[in-house]
């Protein structure tokens, strides 16, 4: 490992995949990495957002960076760590009729149709590699990869194709997610792979959507994530609103008492603490 200004440069390991064999050996013979390359792993966060000065219009605010730059760096706003990528629209299709399950389909091949115009360029970036200046000025060859999706949780079930009440990353019952303490292993993503094969093979929307579902994924015609290379989107999830549930429901069962109730809520620095017994601050 060494620094490059404010990026770190790391050796990549030997990497193999059980569930993504055949595809990762295609992807490798296309273009064979040189020595001295590195891998900078993109991480992108999105949020959904009230914009105040456009009518109080919701959008999705879209952030990039990279995990070579130094968390301490990363984290400070100043520093501009992090650059906006883009607005994402967000379109209810209300003056559209037909079933609500169907605008809900289009809604997400719209969010996913966006993301994918967006994170285009990776794709040969990611494969063919780049040159790109540190903070010295140095020019070193890199290959940007999709590595990363932060989001809150109905945006995760959005990326992922999974619907609500489910777990975005493991095929966890539904009725047992935050309660069971057995370990899951992710979803399956050679089989989603194959099922969004189906439409390029011309079987027609039924045998998608069957293939789909034996999947555990929603129809969605082309998500962005889906031509990105050396990329499974549900490892690529963070899990942080199961963390918080998980720990909810131990307090609420009784496992930890009154220090797991006191870890579980959310930290809020700002909001005071009101308790019966003193009641709000000031008296009143």
């Amino acid at each position: 490992m060494s620094s490059m200004g404010n990026m770190v440069k790391r050796s990549s390991p030997l990497r193999s995949s059980r569930s993504r064999t055949k595809r990762f050996l295609k992807e490798l013979d296309e273009e064979l990495w040189k020595p001295g390359s590195t891998i900078v792993p993109v991480i992108i966060s999105s949020d959904q957002t009230q914009l105040t000065t456009f009518r109080n219009k919701n959008c999705y605010l879209v952030y990039v960076t990279i995990g070579n730059i130094p968390k301490e760096i990363r984290r400070k706003p100043t520093r501009q760590g992090q650059i906006l990528l883009g607005y994402l629209p967000i379109i209810k299709l209300s003056n559209l009729t037909g079933p609500l399950a169907m605008r809900r389909r289009m809604v997400a091949n719209i969010f996913h149709a966006c993301m994918g115009y967006m994170l285009k360029p990776l794709e040969k970036a990611g494969r063919k590699g780049v040159h790109m200046a540190s903070g010295d000025g140095l020019v070193h060859r890199t290959h940007p990869i999709f590595a990363l999706h932060v989001s809150d949780y109905p945006e995760q079930l959005l990326i992922t194709g999974c619907k609500k009440g489910e777990c975005p990353t493991c095929p966890i019952p539904m009725d047992e997610v935050g309660d069971s303490a057995e370990v899951y292993n992710f979803h399956d993503f050679a089989q989603v792979l194959e099922a969004f094969d189906k439409l390029d093979q011309g079987l027609g929307p039924t045998a998608f959507r069957r293939a789909c579902k034996d999947a555990g994924i929603k129809p969605i015609q082309q998500p962005y994530w889906i031509n990105l290379p050396f990329v499974n989107i549900f490892h690529s999830i963070r899990q942080v609103a199961y963390i918080s549930l998980r720990q909810a429901a131990a307090c609420e069962q009784g496992a930890k008492g009154e220090r797991a109730h006191q870890s579980a809520r959310p930290q809020n620095l700002i909001l005071p603490h009101v308790s019966k017994s003193t009641g709000p601050p000031g008296g009143k």
